[in-house]
């Protein structure tokens, strides 16, 4: 990639916009709940759109098929939200040290001199078991 960044003709760089957290993916009533990059766009890096949205999608039946009161389901829907927005924001962070490490070197060495650091990327797969595996399957 240093190499690349000498030649800034031949170099596609553009910022990738994060779309903030919303309060809730369900409607009030929980009769409409959105998933995947309407609920939680991911850049397009990360390979993680169409994971994320399955992933949803599957928690999200799992969770209905078992819940005994289908009318009101809000409390659940908030439980399963949480639990989906703290893998989505894991993966978030991984994409992120990613598209760092893509940076031309200039501009790893000025973010570091900011105090950014993408040292902490996994190492073994060990570190990735939570990306790899879910209690799901």
């Amino acid at each position: 990639m240093d190499l690349l960044s000498t030649r800034k003709e031949g170099l596609l760089l553009w910022p990738f916009h994060r779309m903030p957290q919303l309060s809730s993916w369900a409607s009030p009533v929980g009769r409409a709940i959105i998933i995947g990059d309407v609920a939680h766009a991911m850049p397009p890096s990360s390979g993680q759109g169409v994971n994320q949205a399955l992933e949803d999608a599957f928690t999200l039946a799992v969770l209905l098929k078992t819940l005994p009161n289908k009318r009101n389901a809000n409390e659940e829907l908030a439980i399963w939200q949480k639990l989906r927005q703290g893998s989505i924001d894991k993966v978030l962070k991984m994409a992120e040290e990613t598209d760092v490490k893509r940076l031309p070197k200039a501009d790893r060495l000025a973010l570091g001199e900011r105090g950014y650091s993408s040292e902490q990327q996994p190492k073994v797969l060990e570190d990735l078991k939570w990306f790899c595996f879910t209690a799901y399957g």
